[in-house]
């Protein structure tokens, strides 16, 4: 979005039609400040973002929006809703009520009530929050690599790193378990050190690693700081190039 230097009116931000002498600066249009009332007008601003650029910022942000949208909708119309006629009856302003409709028919399937009950049900028994979102463990360790090839990551590593918020300081629900980790982890390295043992990467122990000391084992079906849907045995198959 581009604005003027000097006046925020259209005639200084594009060249007046041929033929159409230039206003005077007197009679151009006066720029908006914090005393003025009422919204700016809509000839203060011309538009002019590339569409790539456009684009590759949606595909950014689009997703998280998209969910936090229908995540409000069930929350505050559909799970009130006395019935699937009374959800589609109250679409929200600016929604297209065919689109909306079709939205509601969906939430009310059977299978798909289900399933966000059972989402429900698993999110209230995970006690310990992340800062995870939609990424991956493998991004997570992506990253570091990135910025430096030569760091030693295990996964204990990069379940500390989830636990983290923005600011850098530890969720509070996360906290205690975050130091008992993170106790175990220092004192398996001093003992490491102790009997010589070289500090070696990628090193995933499902037997009693940091983890496993901490949590226990893993449970079938996934496996800690590596996926929510890869097994163990997967992991162990990976690892030993099965």
């Amino acid at each position: 979005m581009e604005s003027s230097g000097q006046s925020s009116g259209p005639s200084a931000l594009q060249p007046p039609p041929s033929g159409q002498a230039t206003p005077p600066a007197s009679q151009a249009t006066p720029p908006v400040t914090s005393e003025s009332s009422g919204a700016p007008s809509s000839g203060e601003f011309e538009y002019d973002v590339p569409m790539a650029l456009a684009y590759k910022q949606l595909q950014r942000e689009f997703s998280s929006k998209f969910r936090t949208a229908k995540s409000n909708y069930r929350k505050e119309i559909i799970k009130k809703a006395l019935s699937k006629e009374a959800a589609i009856a109250a679409c929200p302003d600016g929604m297209n009520p065919t689109i909306w409709a079709a939205f509601v028919t969906r939430e009310f399937r059977p299978e798909v009530v289900q399933r966000n009950a059972k989402n429900a049900s698993n999110r209230k028994m995970n006690t310990i929050g992340h800062t995870l979102g939609r990424q991956k463990y493998a991004q997570i360790r992506y990253k570091k690599k990135q910025k430096n090839p030569n760091v030693k990551v295990r996964r204990e590593d990069d379940w500390l790193t989830v636990l983290n918020a923005s600011d850098g300081s530890v969720l509070e629900s996360a906290r205690v378990a975050y130091e008992q980790v993170k106790s175990v982890k220092e004192r398996k390295a001093i003992e490491a050190s102790a009997r010589g043992e070289e500090d070696t990467d990628e090193v995933i122990d499902l037997e009693g690693d940091v983890l496993v000391e901490v949590f226990g084992k893993d449970k079938k079906g996934c496996t800690r700081a590596v996926g929510s849907q890869i097994s163990p045995a997967q992991v162990e198959h990976i690892c030993c190039g099965w």
